[in-house]
């Protein structure tokens, strides 16, 4: 961060300054003094955009407008008024900003509270206590409250509207104050130097730990008011306690064990935090030597600090405007305007600006590394602000952004865990390359031990340094050349490492960590680079040149009296620019060998290493340089608020510019004003998401006066004149503006003087053929028009004067020489004399399909594609908007022949699992091994056995079907997965497999009781389901429908597939395969659905209230204790019978669970259960319809006892009476079963 004065105004009559204020939301500045000197001063609001202003909200950083620039100087006093009221002096002012309102106090303890109105400030409230002075005065951050101190320990919290809220004698001797941030607590200075905390009813809670020392003097308390800092952590301080013998102590909240010191070595401090919470000034009195007369004297200086304690800078000579880029201070009689430069994280390319968050970036590298940090890629230079792209990244622990001009390279810290490291957590340093749209192209981690203090990059190099190594490796762009080329750079990507001092290159893995981790006594605090050289300088001057990539020293060594902050390199790093802490710019000489850096000698030869040189060239006030890229003799710098273009030592006429240079190419600057830009993006929060990109008025490009001369000349003077200047001032722009005049006069001799000075040959070449169509016939000259006009890029106008020569072949040819389809089918539609044939037209309709294919603009690209009957890019776009049956009809239109057509659309089908479509596809043009390997990989087996009895003679499928069928049957059992099981069986035909592995599943979990019945149940039905299948398949070969997935094939009874033909090998019976007990399952299919259904039904009945045909519909499941278990079975009908009063069923059900019991304590339960039962209630049944008369034999037989309706998926059962066997019926306690695919309506299947 640099800053420099930049305006001074005087007190009349020499009335020395006690305190002054600025405003933060319309730029006024209160000043008081002695003798009741209390002025207010209006400038100009610095966020105020040209069309006025726009006041901040108290609760956020202030903020700028998009459309205007932040103002950093000063304009002229727009107002002054003196405010009397005070009879003292006046030693304390505030502002409330959130209601525009200014409070005084003066040495006699009178307060007076102003209020602006029509522009004027007016008294509002006074309160004057003459029992004591003002010690300090704050308001809160909403500006709802004012406490007022007192020396003599007095307190008084007061209301905006001037209201007391709370007066308390504290008895203590007071000297400052500070609200918390949420207004919560109250902090108290006092005259011994102890800091206590009170709650905002003045209850005192504690003392705050000081550690400056034990006889240091509070002078001042700052309590930063956003403590969220807008995104950023709490690791970040915000409490500011100033000391009288020059020490800050930086508090992350009033409980921080382990507070931040600052020494400034100044007395009588004072400390103001920036509106944003960025940077801390302190002012105080230090004795500085006098370069002159070399005696010490007392000099007013102003230090900045970042929010971690970092120092910035020292300037000779407080408070801050609401941007944060202006300071006012209060020496003696005089008010001084400081304008301030904050060091952005930020680097343009030629096509983009690349920055960080703004309170982040400003808050110094390396602070809250732990946390996410949005690095904004704005695109510039469009035609409208809505057509520049703009890209979001979020880096973890940003620490520097550097960039090549096309590149932008990003150096970051993550937190690596204990897990991965020996030594606990640690912060691994990764530098990562992104083009400028915001591709990640390379991404290294360079471990940690590096701690990165600087970075540079070069066109293949990115360069790091930690202050006493320099670490660099080459990043892999994309579209290698070849493959020799990505050879070598696999061989040379290796990241490498080379130490301060030493000539010698190793791995970075090399380094040892306590080597690594030792801190350098002459740190490196600066790099810059080209593609061929790199610079570091150190922190006592020194500096070393190296060249790439052999990183041999070729110049080395120290400049006295200079301490570099910041370096650049002009274009072939013969000279070094320097800005010192001061400000002050230098210019150092540092000479290299005469050959070509490639040339350069190998690391440790004999070669004497050059000196640097100090040019007779100095600046001050600089805070921005750049380099031209291609001229080594000019360079631009920011010098206070204007702009110099220099060529060597000789400046041109200043510019008024307060932006920060970004690049310098053929003659013409780039400058980007990164306040107004970052202001327009700084919110309540750390999202940049209404960020809006780069407009004119924020990027701008700056013609030098050699260009603007040139220009001027070709405009106003001549061709020849201007020819004669480019020759004494020569430069490739200048020669091609010459040119490009000297071809629209038809000068053709001149353009062939320019374009040999600029070594164009092809140039040279096309200049030649238009001069040899001649010039004498009225066509000829149009056509050598026409012809320059498209050299020179305006398109329209030579397409204009083809169409006006009646050539309009030449016009389709120039469209289509430079791609623009569309412009060529609007010339195709003019009529039969346009000139298009229909292999142009099918050539354009062929570009804009393409190109909508690349906008994923798929119908319209399908549109153009068809018309330009380019099938391949079509099939690739059916199957980017995946469009199934698109794909389908364009194989079915294709032509046989189309083979590489029909390729790509079985590829494409066949990505999309559409095994069917695909080998219809695939098998039209022939490539059945190809058809059958996407069966295969889709699983669809029984397509494969179709398709491999198809073949044509002779042929062979490729692959055994079989086998592989075998191969994933073996990997899914070993892997129990069933539910892949099963439907690999089903699509092979497998039913009796499928149904057997779905049975068997079930009656296990049905054994273990822990699965949900309903899913039981369902899986019993899918499996009798799978074995009525398998009956409709081999009953009368019938074909399957569209439910299922066989696409009408047939199972025929040779194998597992089936006898498929010569081409397929049998497989052994399905029948044949399943024996034994798991053939006995498969017998009676639905037995197991049966038996859930009633287990369920009857549970539905008893929630439903229905007790008594619970019971009935429980008592059938005594039948399936092959699936259900007896425990399960008579619990449930014990409980049922209970129920429904029928004691003697209950008695039976409980003899039996204790008969079957295998445990004693079960059995000891049952018993105990029994008791309790009918020690209250008789052993019979008290429901009398226990027992009705046998329709066929007149015996009695229990009503219990139920018929199965039959259903045309089970045979028909019945009970019987036990002295005939006839079949019962009682229609009234029927339950239906019914078990299907699609239950009948009105059923009760489960």
């Amino acid at each position: 961060m640099f800053m420099y004065l930049s305006k001074k105004i005087s007190i009349p009559n020499n009335t020395p300054v006690c305190c002054l204020a600025w405003e933060n939301t319309s730029s006024w500045v209160a000043c008081g003094g002695e003798n009741a000197l209390l002025k207010v001063l209006r400038l100009q609001d610095s966020n105020t955009t040209t069309g006025g202003a726009t006041p901040a909200a108290p609760t956020g950083p202030p903020a700028a407008t998009s459309g205007g620039s932040v103002q950093q100087a000063p304009a002229s006093l727009s107002l002054s008024q003196s405010l009397e009221g005070h009879s003292g002096s006046v030693v304390k002012v505030a502002w409330n900003d959130a209601h525009t309102k200014l409070t005084t106090a003066d040495s006699n303890g009178m307060i007076i509270v102003w209020v602006l109105y029509k522009g004027m400030w007016y008294e509002e409230m006074v309160n004057d206590r003459a029992k004591s002075r003002v010690a300090d005065l704050k308001w809160t951050r909403n500006g709802d409250k004012i406490a007022i101190a007192y020396a003599d320990g007095n307190i008084i919290l007061g209301g905006v509207e001037g209201n007391r809220l709370l007066g308390k004698d504290l008895e203590l001797p007071l000297t400052h104050v500070a609200w918390s941030p949420d207004a919560a607590f109250l902090l108290f200075a006092t005259s011994d130097g102890v800091v206590r905390l009170f709650d905002a009813q003045a209850n005192y809670q504690h003392k705050v730990g000081l550690y400056a020392g034990e006889k240091a003097i509070v002078t001042g308390l700052e309590w930063f008011a956003w403590s969220t800092r807008f995104g950023i952590g709490p690791d970040v301080p915000n409490l500011a306690i100033s000391f009288d013998n020059g020490k800050v102590q930086l508090n992350r909240h009033e409980r921080d064990p382990r507070p931040i010191i600052i020494d400034t070595s100044m007395t009588g401090i004072t400390a103001r935090w920036s509106p944003q919470g960025t940077h801390l000034a302190v002012g105080g009195h230090q004795m500085l030597k006098d370069n002159k007369t070399g005696t010490e004297k007392p000099t007013i200086v102003v230090q900045l600090y970042t929010a971690m304690g970092q120092y910035g800078k020292t300037l000779t000579s407080l408070s801050w405007d609401s941007s944060g880029l202006r300071l006012a201070l209060g020496i003696d009689a005089s008010i001084f305007f400081c304008n301030v430069h904050p060091d952005y994280e930020a680097v343009c390319t030629r096509t983009a600006v690349c920055y960080a968050h703004p309170v982040a970036a400003a808050f110094g590298r390396g602070l809250a590394k732990h946390e996410s940090t949005k690095v904004v890629l704005a695109e510039y230079g469009k035609s409208s602000a809505s057509n520049a792209r703009q890209v979001d990244i979020q880096v973890p622990g940003l620490r520097m952004l550097s960039t090549n001009g096309e590149h932008v390279g990003i150096v970051s810290e993550r937190r690596r865990s204990g897990a991965d490291t020996a030594n606990g957590d640690q912060l691994e340093t990764i530098a990562s390359v992104v083009n400028s749209v915001g591709t990640p192209l390379d991404t290294r981690s360079l471990g940690t031990w590096i701690k990165p203090t600087a970075s540079c990059m070069t066109a293949n190099y990115l360069v790091v340094t930690d202050g006493m190594h320099v670490v660099y490796f080459p990043y892999q762009l994309t579209g290698t050349a070849s493959v020799l080329s990505a050879m070598l750079w696999q061989r040379e990507s290796l990241t490498k490492m080379v130490r301060v001092g030493e000539g010698g290159i190793s791995n970075a893995s090399d380094v040892g960590g306590s080597e690594a981790a030792a801190l350098a006594k002459d740190p490196i605090v600066a790099m810059a680079c080209t593609d061929d050289w790199l610079v570091v300088a150190q922190t006592s001057g020194h500096f070393t040149k190296y060249a790439f990539p052999g990183m041999t020293r070729v110049c080395s060594g120290a400049v006295a009296g200079i301490k570099p902050f910041r370096i650049g390199v002009n274009a072939d790093a013969s000279v070094v620019s320097v800005i010192d802490l001061a400000g002050v710019l230098r210019l150092i000489a540092m000479p290299g060998p005469s050959s070509a850096p490639g040339n350069a000698p190998p690391n440790g030869s004999s070669t004497a290493v050059e000196k640097p040189q100090l040019l007779d060239v100095e600046r001050k006030d600089v805070w921005n340089v750049t380099w031209s890229d291609d001229n080594r003799d000019m360079y631009a710098i920011m010098e206070k608020s204007r702009m110099y273009v220099m060529r060597g030592g000789n400046p041109e006429e200043p510019i008024a510019m307060q932006g920060y240079l970004s690049g310098f190419h053929d003659l013409e600057l780039t400058v980007v004003d990164l306040d107004t830009l970052i202001a327009s993006s700084q919110g309540s929060s750390s999202s940049i998401s209404t960020a809006t990109a780069p407009t004119a008025s924020v990027v701008k490009h700056i013609s030098t006066r050699t260009l603007r001369d040139t220009q001027s000349i070709l405009s106003q003077v001549g061709l020849n004149d201007a020819l004669s200047f480019v020759e004494t001032h020569p430069h490739p722009k200048l020669w091609r503006l010459v040119s490009d005049a000297a071809l629209e006069l038809g000068e053709w001799q001149v353009a062939q003087v320019c374009l040999a000075r600029l070594m164009d040959y092809a140039g040279l070449q096309w200049l030649k053929q238009i001069m040899s169509w001649g010039g004498s016939t009225p066509d000829a000259a149009a056509k050598q028009r026409a012809a320059v006009a498209a050299y020179l890029g305006n398109v329209s106008a030579a397409e204009q004067i083809y169409l006006e020569m009646d050539r309009h072949d030449l016009a389709v040819d120039l469209r289509m020489s430079v791609g623009d389809a569309t412009r060529v089918v609007q010339l195709g539609g003019k009529g039969p004399g346009a000139g298009v044939d229909d292999a142009k037209m099918e050539q354009c309709w062929s570009m804009l399909g393409r190109e909508c294919l690349a906008q994923r603009k798929y119908r319209q690209a399908a549109t153009y594609l068809a018309q330009a009957r380019d099938f391949e890019a079509l099939a690739e776009c059916h199957f980017l908007a995946e469009d199934v049956n698109a794909l389908d009809a364009l194989a079915r239109a294709l032509p046989v022949t189309a083979t590489a057509t029909l390729d790509k659309v079985g590829e494409y089908l066949a990505r999309l699992g559409m095994a069917k479509e695909a080998t219809y596809a695939l098998t039209k043009r022939g490539a059945h091994v190809k058809a059958m390997a996407v069966c295969l990989a889709l699983n669809q087996w029984n397509l494969a056995v179709e398709l491999a009895g198809s073949m044509p003679a002779g042929s062979t499928p490729g692959v055994s079907v079989d086998a592989s069928f075998a191969r994933i049957e073996s990997q899914l059992l070993s892997l129990g997965d069933g539910t892949q099981l099963v439907a690999l069986y089903r699509s092979a035909n497998q039913s009796l497999k499928a149904a057997n592995v779905l049975l068997e599943a079930a009656k296990s979990a049905s054994k273990a009781g822990k699965v949900d019945p309903v899913r039981l149940k369902k899986m019993f039905v899918l499996g009798a389901l799978e074995v009525e299948r398998y009956h409709a398949l081999h009953g009368a070969g019938v074909t399957l429908n569209e439910d299922t997935p066989s696409d009408g094939l047939r199972d025929a009874p040779g194998g597992v597939f089936g006898s498929a033909g010569g081409n397929s090998t049998n497989i052994l019976s399905e029948d044949a395969a399943i024996k034994g007990s798991e053939g006995k399952s498969l017998e009676v299919p639905w037995r197991g659905a049966e038996a859930y259904h009633y287990y369920l039904l009857s549970q539905r009945q008893f929630y439903m209230g229905d007790a008594e045909s619970a019971l009935r519909t429980a008592m059938v499941l005594r039948g399936y204790d092959d699936v259900l278990t007896t425990k399960t079975v008579y619990s449930l009908i014990a409980l049922l019978a209970y129920k429904s009063r029928n004691y003697q069923v209950c008695s039976r059900a409980l003899g039996k669970l204790q008969a079957v019991a295998m445990d004693e304590q079960d059995k000891a339960t049952y018993e105990q259960i029994a008791i309790d039962i009918f020690t209250n209630h008789p052993v019979t049944d008290l429901n009398n319809r226990a027992q009705v008369p046998c329709t066929n034999c007149n015996g009695l037989m229990g009503e219990l006892y139920v018929q199965l309706i039959p259903d045309p998926l089970t045979q028909q059962r019945a009970e019987f009476a036990s002295n005939c066997r006839v079949g019962t019926t009682h229609a009234g306690n029927a339950i239906p079963f019914i078990l299907s695919a699609r239950p009948a309506a009105g059923s009760l299947a489960t």
